[in-house]
């Protein structure tokens, strides 16, 4: 039985902001590189992504907690305990965004910002 121990890097994080407008998209929409892209799909390991399986099954989305740690009102585990992609079990100690990028991400003058370069595009 191997068990794999996964945690949120800096790497990870631009596809995050990425996706925080909301709007689904796949891994290769984001701009990633083929190793990124990979280690992306392991935000889902802590709650951060997720994909609709009846709706956008290869689109990944934000959720609401992955939000909440780019604004650095939340934490999460450092570490994720996986076995056959489940997650068995997450470690006690909590990371912040500050932890894994530079700075906090402000989401609401981001999406701002997106909506006015979509009007005069």
């Amino acid at each position: 039985m191997m068990v794999y121990r996964r945690s949120v890097r800096r790497n990870m994080i631009q596809g995050l902001i990425i996706l925080a407008d909301g709007v689904p998209r796949k891994t290769v929409e984001l701009g990633l590189s083929p190793g990124a892209r990979s280690d992306f799909t392991t935000l889902r390991f802590f709650g951060l992504i997720y994909r609709d399986l009846y709706k956008n099954r290869y689109k990944w989305m934000i959720t609401q907690q992955g939000k909440l740690f780019l604004q650095g009102k939340t934490s999460i585990p450092k570490h994720a305990y996986i076995f056959n992609n489940w997650v068995k079990r997450y470690s006690e100690d909590r990371i912040w965004i500050t932890d894994v990028h530079h700075e906090k991400v402000d989401i609401d003058t981001m999406l701002k910002n997106a909506k006015k370069v979509e009007l005069f595009n």
